[in-house]
């Protein structure tokens, strides 16, 4: 609003006249601000709204999808033995193990040194192999030919073992180097060709050592001679063996006994039978000790001796046994070259901690109905503070005469209905004693909201999963075991009572090859121990079989398919004997499966032509009588179908199971939770949500409302500029009047005093 000074010349309060001339233009303007604030509130409340059914879609999704209702509670009923989990794809039930060995690393250890950083053991190369694996070359130079720098040269090279240097706490040749494989099992063990030469004292993997004689540190100080091991051990354990002389006495009078780790093992019950001390004693395993000549033996001297074997553990694979001998059962054996075993129990992982074959262990399975009850009573919260929201909008106080900002609203009441609706409907396709939320005991109150009987939901869930799970899921039967439904989208329609007739022309199939000659008893050697194929375009190189006389089919494509899976991981086959006749073929089926046989001495041996190749095929067939592509074993109706688009189905038949006709039929039926969600959907788009819609008319009217604020804002200041400026102009001509008349008055008393004077 323009300003100007109050009337000086006419005494008017001029600011006050005007605003109350434009009075009426401020309420206009008030007046559009209010609705402006008005409809503002009612954007607001739409937001919250939207926000609320925005939680009940959250949940309703989490109840359609696979993982919510693939979460699996697993237990065990001795953690001390095992523990187990659980993934979505285990198949609850109870199973009975039995530990009878844990899986162990190979240990080997060198014989005992002196010192680390010192000692020099030679240089040259070392071969180191993990059981048929590649061998990895450590090479030793004089910059660090020392047992440290062996170890370390090891851990850098990779190799998949880990070496460590321990001192045993003896006197003179403390410091073992100890090398372990990294992982466990008899396919893991150690294989050490050493190439070392030259130096001081080189570390020995293969062979026994005996130690140098150690001699007590609270020994007499008698004897001044030199006592001195010798022979070759024959023993098959670390041992300390101790010396101790039972009478003084000089070399050859005196005489001792021998003991392991404090056990005696030589005593011919004391007295003369006791050993005399003559030079080279041999008195256990090979190990012999010598006295030189020098000296007084005093009894309660003593001497040690150490032994070195080179294997401190040996590999082991676990093993372990399913199921019982009860009721005439025939247990299974397996092994596992890891104590982590994930392929016995599908979809469990077994962590073995200890064997105990006298104590089997109970693992259950169970659906995890917790979690689920969790979910459902989540979707319930959600629904009810939504319901409960819309609800508030259609309370009217009569005494205030106040009602929600939205009371009258059409689109909120139709939404209210709708939700409402959602939860009382039945689920088309469902048996009647599970197919509307009344089943688990949720029901409507005379509000609206749903309120949640918990034993009844406890009861269906712990009794009836499959068909609570098929409330809330999109579901499929299929009458064909070779037909199973996989998935379906928003765009496939539900099937009638018949189900989707699936045709099948043509079966998906893996790339194979097979041999055309049998093999019988086959012996390996190296005029026909060699591979080499590609798989889906992955080239294996040259894959090498280990030597030896196959005497039955299963051993040998056993050792085939584990050393191709080994050169090419990711592009796995299985490898069998079918008829006599040796097959290999990939694990995958469909066109973009590829094998090829294209090198390699072995072949003809296996009963091979030569080269051979193949390409996996992709199902073919239609679904419900429209067309569908198939891609593997995978049969999906093409988009823009009026009935099946985007329906899968898992094709697992054989060329052989193909008929002239319909192959099966599968009927799909939509869960609850994706009918919430796919309703909500259309209510809570961003782009083309009823709700958007509000809103978006909202701010279009918010915004048209602070247009007008704006244009009459500019009026009334444009009215307020001008009533300013003609009152400005009023002042000046009533100041402009009284400056006339004041020398009007002045010049008139000039007059009247002249006209006096002349009198």
């Amino acid at each position: 609003m323009a300003s100007g000074i109050d009337g000086i010349v006419s005494g008017l309060d001029t600011t006050k006249i005007i605003q109350s001339i434009l009075k009426y233009d401020q309420a206009k303007i008030d007046q559009i601000k209010q609705e402006q604030a008005s409809k503002t509130n009612m954007l607001t409340t739409w937001q919250s709204i939207n926000a609320l059914l925005l939680g009940v879609k959250t949940s309703a999704t989490s109840l359609h999808t696979n993982a919510t209702w693939q979460t699996r509670s697993v237990s065990s009923s001795n953690e001390n033995i095992l523990t187990a989990t659980a993934s979505g794809s285990a198949t609850p039930g109870t199973y009975s193990l039995t530990v009878s060995a844990l899986a162990q690393n190979h240990q080997v250890a060198s014989q005992g040194f002196a010192d680390v950083n010192q000692t020099r053991i030679g240089t040259g190369t070392l071969d180191l192999r993990l059981g048929n694996g590649a061998t990895t070359t450590i090479t030793i130079d004089a910059s660090h030919d020392t047992l440290q720098g062996l170890a370390d040269a090891i851990n850098n090279a990779g190799a998949g073992v880990t070496a460590s240097i321990i001192n045993d706490g003896s006197s003179l040749n403390p410091y073992r180097l100890i090398i372990q494989a990294n992982d466990t099992g008899l396919a893991n063990t150690i294989h050490l060709t050493n190439n070392l030469t030259g130096g001081d004292k080189t570390p020995d993997f293969a062979n026994t050592h005996i130690d140098d004689v150690e001699t007590d540190t609270n020994n007499s100080s008698a004897y001044t001679g030199t006592a001195t091991s010798s022979g070759t051990y024959t023993g098959s354990s670390n041992t300390r063996y101790m010396i101790e002389i039972m009478n003084s006495g000089a070399v050859g009078s005196a005489t001792f006994k021998f003991s392991t780790d404090g056990g005696v093992t030589w005593d011919d019950n004391g007295g003369a039978g006791y050993a005399t001390s003559t030079t080279g004693t041999t008195f256990d395993k090979g190990v012999a000790i010598a006295f030189s000549d020098s000296g007084t033996l005093s009894e309660g001297d003593r001497f040690y001796i150490d032994t070195f074997v080179p294997t401190i553990q040996q590999p082991a694979d676990a093993q372990l046994t399913l199921g019982s001998t009860a009721g005439g059962g025939a247990p299974l054996t397996v092994t596992s070259s890891s104590n982590t075993v994930t392929d016995l129990v599908p979809g469990v992982t077994l962590n073995l901690l200890s064997a105990d074959t006298a104590s089997p262990v109970t693992v259950t399975v169970a659906n995890d109905t917790s979690a689920i009850e969790d979910a459902i009573r989540g979707f319930v919260d959600a629904y009810n503070k939504a319901i409960g929201a819309i609800n508030d909008q259609f309370k009217y106080d009569p005494d205030t005469g106040e009602g929600g900002i939205l009371m009258g609203d059409t689109t909120l009441m139709t939404i209210q209905g709708t939700l409402r609706d959602l939860m009382v409907n039945t689920v088309p396709g469902l048996p009647s004693s599970m197919n509307a939320l009344s089943a688990l005991g949720i029901t409507m109150t005379d509000t609206g909201t749903l309120a949640i009987d918990g034993s009844k939901l406890s009861d269906a869930l712990a009794n009836n999963f499959s068909a609570v799970e098929s409330l809330f899921k999109d579901s499929g039967e299929s009458d064909n075991t070779g037909i199973q439904f996989v998935l379906a989208t928003e765009d496939t329609m539900v099937s009638s009572s018949g189900g989707y007739a699936v045709d099948i022309t043509q079966a998906a199939e893996q790339a194979q090859v097979t041999a055309s000659g049998g093999v019988g008893t086959l012996t390996i050697d190296s005029s026909n121990d060699t591979l080499s194929l590609s798989v889906n375009g992955q080239a294996s190189g040259n894959i090498a079989l280990t030597h030896q006389t196959y005497t039955t089919e299963a051993a040998l494509a056993a050792e085939i398919q584990g050393k191709i899976n080994e050169a090419l991981p990711g592009q796995a086959v299985t490898v069998q004997f079918r008829n006599g006749h040796l097959e290999i073929a990939t694990t995958g089926y469909g066109s973009d499966q590829t094998l090829t046989l294209d090198g390699g001495n072995a072949y003809s041996n296996l009963g091979f032509s030569g080269s051979e190749t193949d390409t996996g095929k992709d199902v073919v067939g239609t679904i419900g009588g429209e067309p569908a592509t198939g891609k593997g074993q995978i049969l999906t109706g093409n988009d823009g179908n009026q009935m099946t688009s985007g329906l899968q189905v898992l094709v697992t038949l054989t060329p052989s199971q193909i008929g002239s006709g319909d192959e099966g039929h599968v009927t799909f039926t939509r869960g609850l939770g994706t009918i919430v969600d796919t309703s909500l959907n259309y209510l809570t788009d961003a782009t083309s949500g009823t709700i958007t819609y509000a809103e978006n008319a909202l701010n279009s009217q918010i915004d048209d409302l602070s247009d007008q604020i704006k244009e009459q804002q500019a009026l009334m200041d444009e009215k307020s500029a001008t009533l300013f400026q003609e009152f400005n102009n009023l002042e000046s001509t009533l100041q402009s009047l009284k400056t006339q008349g004041n020398y009007l008055s002045s010049q008139l008393a000039s007059l009247s005093k002249n006209w006096k004077f002349n009198q």
